[in-house]
């Protein structure tokens, strides 16, 4: 882990030097049935692998895939691991292929089957190869998906454009058309709950009675208190808005095909959301990026467990975050897709 900085810049130096012309941009949707659940107990999953490969040329493809499931098979093991997504990293490598992989938001989606808590130690870990035949096969569902995913090319044109670059002698009739190739950053205005200082008392004392006056997790639900007492009377003084967070979103745009970054543990539905209102975009959703400010979940999960349910609720204290407001989500998704409009 102490290198994990160096490895990141080795990582985009070696990018930069990799560059190539790209080909052909294939955009792919497969199917990876029967290998996550809904830990909330809801029946929404999303099964779909999405996939981006770029073909280059005189070098090795470059190739994107998209899941929605926490990586989580190696359970809560102290042995530090790139878990499934590594897997597939390297069964792409076995294909030729330069792997990258990116969840799909999936903040309520956990693996089926998970290495036992038990088995935390490495020792247990690689005994019998339990867990490079968990993460294998895993990997290798997900792969297969891919390769017999229903591909459609993404026309290079919509991203350079067809038109005729300054000083051509293209004739008077020549038909010019735009391509689209744009990095945009917005600030995407999230509404949180409203709690004032006594309401915030009393989360303290009805976690107190829950947990015991001695538990480390109201030490951290003290600290939380104290933490946004201070922000709500920074805010007041400097004329903000108290219970709106402003996050920076990312949006890379490469003609039909779009990532977005989100900066929270959202919800599988949200990506969903996003897919239906633009159905002609290709979405590749990113959540965790770049960094986190907590969960995300959707108006549904908000309500479950009286809004007091750990997504909902109890990761605030530890991500030291104002819960949301049920409309947060929708507020999210709404912002994205008006900023696709430019």
């Amino acid at each position: 882990m102490a290198r994990l900085p160096e490895l990141i810049a080795e990582a985009a130096v070696a990018a930069r030097e990799d560059r190539r012309e790209v080909k052909r941009i294939r955009l792919g949707l497969g199917e990876a049935a029967g290998l996550t659940r809904n830990r909330e107990g809801g029946d929404f999953i999303d099964s779909q692998v999405y996939s981006v490969r770029f073909e280059r040329a005189d070098a090795q493809p470059v190739t994107l895939l998209h899941y929605a499931c926490y990586p989580v098979k190696n359970s809560r093991s102290k042995h530090v691991s790139a878990d499934y997504p590594g897997y597939i990293v390297s069964a792409l490598a076995e294909r030729g292929e330069l792997g990258c992989y990116i969840n799909v938001p999936c903040g309520d989606i956990n693996p089926q089957v998970r290495m036992p808590d038990t088995m935390g130690t490495p020792e247990k870990l690689y005994e019998d190869r339990a867990l490079d035949r968990m993460l294998g096969n895993f990997a290798a569902t997900v792969c297969e998906a891919y390769v017999g995913s229903e591909f459609k090319s993404l026309p290079l044109n919509e991203i350079v454009g067809s038109g005729k670059a300054a000083g051509s002698d293209k004739g008077a009739g020549a038909t010019d058309t735009a391509g689209t190739f744009s990095v945009e950053f917005i600030r995407a205005a999230l509404p949180l709950r409203l709690l004032r200082p006594a309401d915030m008392d009393a989360i303290v004392a009805k976690e107190g009675e829950r947990y015991g006056a001695d538990s480390h997790y109201l030490t951290v639900a003290r600290a939380w208190r104290d933490y946004q007492s201070e922000q709500i009377v920074a805010k007041r003084r400097a004329g903000e808005p108290i219970f709106i967070e402003n996050v920076g979103i990312y949006i890379l745009r490469l003609g039909s095909l779009i990532l977005v970054t989100i900066p929270y543990e959202t919800f599988a539905e949200i990506a969903r959301e996003l897919r239906r209102r633009r159905p002609d975009l290709y979405w590749i959703v990113a959540g965790n990026a770049p960094n986190t400010y907590g969960y995300l979940p959707t108006r549904a999960a908000l309500g479950r467990h009286d809004g007091y349910g750990y997504e909902a609720f109890g990761s605030s204290f530890l991500y030291r975050h104002i819960p949301f407001a049920p409309e947060a989500a929708e507020r999210l998704v709404e912002q994205i897709i008006a900023a696709l409009d430019w």
